[in-house]
């Protein structure tokens, strides 16, 4: 999925096709009229929230990480000016 799409109830739409997708990467919906909706799904792939950032782990031959991510305490913390992004 990519930078666009959006939750919708329990589905997460794509934002360049319009298709649905359930919790298990099943194709639950397509906004088109007079299809059958496919019976195609999705890989799943690892996700973790961390340090206001969200991530996804890919290995091309879909092991799992073997590694964890630190938490960097100044990342989230509300006492600190928050990351923000700069155009130039």
């Amino acid at each position: 999925m990519t930078h666009g799409d959006r939750i919708e109830g329990q589905t997460l739409r794509c934002s360049y096709h319009g298709w649905f997708w359930d919790t298990n990467g099943q194709c639950a919906n397509i906004p088109y009229p007079n299809k059958a909706k496919p019976q195609v799904k999705i890989k799943k792939w690892p996700v973790l929230e961390l340090n206001g950032l969200i991530m996804m782990y890919y290995h091309h031959q879909g092991k799992l990480p073997d590694w964890e991510i630190l938490q960097i305490p100044e990342l989230v913390s509300h006492e600190l000016t928050p990351l923000r992004l700069v155009r130039q």
